[in-house]
């Protein structure tokens, strides 16, 4: 039942459901500015506001890694339509395209060396 209800506000957008509405803009509003950090990291003014924007960009990171998290949780729903078992679905999604792309575009933050060049991931 909780997983069933997590499923339809991560990944049904439903404008009559307030929870997935909200998901959805702060979803958006993390990428967005992961994307506004990524880019402006880049320019000397940034200097200034590195430790502020490092913030932001930990709790951006952290709320992928969680999204990411909560997908695999619900990804036999997400896979219902082709009768799989828990665990398939789970791996079904883990390797499909957009799996793939959501972990090497947050895990990267987790590693020694930071992994600046798979920033580029989280940019896609």
């Amino acid at each position: 039942m909780l997983r069933k209800r997590v499923y339809t506000i991560i990944q049904v957008g439903n404008l009559n459901d307030i929870p997935s509405r909200t998901y959805d803009s702060v979803l958006m509003i993390a990428v967005l500015l992961n994307l506004f950090i990524a880019i402006f990291e880049t320019f000397p003014q940034s200097a200034a506001h590195l430790p502020l924007l490092n913030v932001l960009e930990t709790v951006t990171v952290l709320f992928f890694t969680v999204d990411y998290g909560l997908r695999i949780w619900t990804a036999d729903y997400y896979y219902e339509h082709l009768c799989l078992p828990a665990a398939k679905a789970r791996l079904k999604f883990i390797f499909s395209w957009v799996g793939l792309v959501d972990f090497l575009s947050y895990i990267p933050y987790f590693l020694p060396m930071g992994g600046g060049v798979f920033r580029l991931f989280r940019i896609i």
